[in-house]
């Protein structure tokens, strides 16, 4: 996959702020078979976004974004926009409640075209010793499997700040639904926990460790995942992270039995640079 962004920031005033951003990306999946091969669809796509903050209050802000996408897949070509605004209210000075509803507009060269809601609500409190965050969102994300899949998820989280670092725990529950044809395709239930520490003033480490169940339909071949990760940056000077995570993922038939088991190693290099 390989992916490009341009982002700029524009302030309008005191309490308003522009956001605006280009997209291109391409994401392949290739076994040798073509665009369409049996690990994924192949996807191209660019696109662009406006987000428009304003701060009402001390402790109100107002949001609103629009989006715009063309894909182009070795099946299919559409386009999407996504209108949406909301608001996010700080409620106490440790606290905070946010929300945002808005709808999206697919428009498929063979299929016609969709119309769907996208949403989203989240709780995020710090009680001093713990901080407790809950959240629900409706959202397309990016699925090897679909050229379209919407996904509503409920997820909560606790964390627990420890010396130099967090210890946390998470679950969560998903539908995937394919837009262009509104059938379900799965289910999925996660969970896990994590840790982050500060080794030096400059060297952070993440360690997490997570399970999930897939069930529905389209659960493929291995209905039981369980994945570990871990994760070095190092923050240089000029605002440069580089990172390097370590994944060891293993799919099961059943979660009792590793017969037939597949195993997946993956290490992955990161250089960000913030603007």
């Amino acid at each position: 996959m390989s992916c490009r962004s341009l982002l700029l920031l524009w302030r309008l005033g005191e309490k308003c702020i522009l956001k605006t951003g280009y997209l291109l990306g391409d994401t392949r999946y290739s076994d040798g078979s073509g665009p369409v091969s049996s690990s994924g669809i192949d996807k191209r796509e660019q696109g662009g976004f406006v987000n428009l903050s304003h701060e009402l209050s001390a402790r109100v802000n107002l949001l609103a974004r629009y989006s715009y996408r063309h894909v182009k897949t070795g099946l299919i070509r559409y386009d999407q926009n996504d209108v949406s605004g909301g608001f996010k209210y700080q409620y106490a000075d440790k606290g905070s409640f946010s929300g945002s509803i808005g709808n999206s507009w697919q428009n498929f060269s063979v299929g016609g075209s969709t119309s769907n809601l996208i949403w989203s609500v989240g709780l995020l409190h710090d009680f001093d010793r713990f901080i407790v965050g809950l959240d629900a969102v409706a959202l397309f994300v990016e699925d090897p499997r679909s050229v379209s899949m919407r996904q509503t998820t409920c997820s909560g989280k606790v964390e627990m700040p420890v010396s130099h670092g967090s210890v946390g725990i998470n679950g969560s529950y998903s539908e995937y639904l394919r837009t262009l044809t509104g059938i379900m395709d799965r289910r999925q239930t996660a969970a896990g926990v994590n840790t982050r520490l500060e080794l030096l003033p400059k060297v952070t480490t993440t360690i997490a460790v997570s399970g999930d169940h897939l069930s529905g339909p389209n659960i493929g071949d291995y209905p039981y995942h369980m994945t570990g990760t871990a994760a070095l940056a190092y923050a240089c000077n000029y605002d440069i992270t580089l990172g390097l995570t370590y994944t060891y993922a293993i799919y099961r038939l059943q979660w009792d039995s590793s017969a037939l088991a597949k195993k997946i190693n993956r290490v992955a290099f990161e250089l960000r640079k913030a603007f």
